[in-house]
């Protein structure tokens, strides 16, 4: 095995793989990477067991065939560090010597053959096909939602909920929900991504062209993302999703519209003396707008703020956790936001203003409750 790659390339596509690569590794060779020559190509794959991540970078017809895995950690190291230009990599016994222009390095290899190998997607499968942009934009939307609490595998992870009439892209951790639709023309099914494998999708997605297309094909364990450069394959979370459509409000009795931005810098600079244990923020809802304090009496601060806006309902007092409201309302990308309420102890529903409605995003954050 021997190859000449250009550094820049080289880098590049590291810092997707690294993404993958375990921070403590349960076995040695889950923290290397299978590189592997072959057809003018260095073929470049990481692995955690659960998601496989498999690039490639140009290296030209005369590069030498050869398979070797490298510890990505040593690697990574010493590319990040090589001067621009080329370097020559090449596979000595059992060590990989990569020689650049002015110094060379050994490192040691794994055998090849005790990589993970990826599993096979079935026979019956489903495909759906997304614009890169779009995917990229509802998966940052849904996933700001999804839990850390891997007790709870189904809300750990991004719902993909494929049909005829588009696919939505659902996150929630039963405080919040944000839901966010995307426009598709083939496939209906549905299956959960686990957020790690979200984070690892949209970096991939960031490098994408916006022409491209990025195909999804997915059974029911398994989900392969083939995105231009790029193939990403991740095992699903096999939980039952929460019925999320029917938690959604029919209706209002009354709503409010707020500059997004702004209403986000207000709640910022009063939950600063927020409750330290519940974060609490109020707003006083009112004919003119909306004015907003937090308090906490047991360090002797507060503040209070406000905001002009068309309010249409009868007056009332609601509460927030600071930093749910916070997530929700940065999940949205929205210029002008549209808040609406049935009460202050049922489900608040966000979405874009009556004019911004192209924007395919909405969520759902339940109120604390007032003494």
């Amino acid at each position: 095995m021997k190859c000449t790659f250009q550094n820049s390339d080289f880098v590049k596509v590291l810092q997707d793989l690294f993404k993958v690569i375990p921070s403590k590794p349960s076995i040695p060779i889950l923290g290397g990477i299978l590189a592997k020559v072959e057809d003018g190509k260095l073929f470049l794959t990481a692995s955690n067991t659960e998601v496989f991540l498999s690039t490639s970078i140009p290296v030209g017809l005369d590069a030498e065939k050869g398979a070797c895995v490298i510890s990505a950690e040593k690697l990574k190291g010493i590319v990040d560090r090589i001067p621009q230009g080329s370097t020559v990599m090449e596979l000595k016994d059992k060590s990989i010597v990569l020689s650049w222009s002015s110094g060379y390095s050994s490192l040691p290899v794994y055998d090849h053959n005790d990589f993970p190998t990826p599993p096979d997607i079935s026979e019956s499968y489903t495909i759906g096909n997304f614009v890169p942009t779009e995917l990229l934009s509802a998966l940052s939307c849904a996933e700001s939602a999804t839990s850390d609490d891997d007790t709870r595998p189904a809300m750990a992870g991004v719902f993909f909920d494929m049909g005829p009439s588009g696919t939505q892209l659902v996150g929630t951790d039963a405080r919040k929900l944000v839901i966010a639709g995307i426009k598709t023309t083939d496939g209906e099914g549905s299956f959960i991504l686990h957020r790690k494998a979200c984070s690892v999708l949209k970096a991939v997605l960031s490098r994408a062209e916006a022409d491209s297309t990025v195909t999804a094909l997915f059974d029911a364990s398994y989900v392969r993302f083939a995105i231009p450069g790029y193939t990403l394959l991740a095992r699903l979370v096999t939980a039952k999703y929460p019925n999320y459509r029917s938690i959604l409000p029919k209706g209002s009795e009354s709503e409010i519209s707020l500059n997004r931005k702004d209403l986000m810098d207000m709640v910022s600079r009063i939950s600063v003396c927020a409750d330290r244990s519940s974060s609490l923020v109020k707003f006083q809802l009112a004919a003119g707008g909306l004015s907003a304090e937090a308090q906490d009496l047991g360090f002797c601060v507060s503040a209070h703020d406000k905001m002009e806006a068309d309010y249409q309902g009868p007056e009332m007092t609601i509460g927030f956790n600071a930093k749910h409201l916070l997530e929700v309302i940065a999940s949205l990308s929205c210029n002008i936001l549209r808040i609406q309420f049935n009460g202050a102890k049922r489900a608040v529903l966000f979405t874009p203003s009556r004019e911004e409605e192209a924007i395919a995003e909405k969520a759902i954050l339940m109120p604390l409750a007032l003494e």
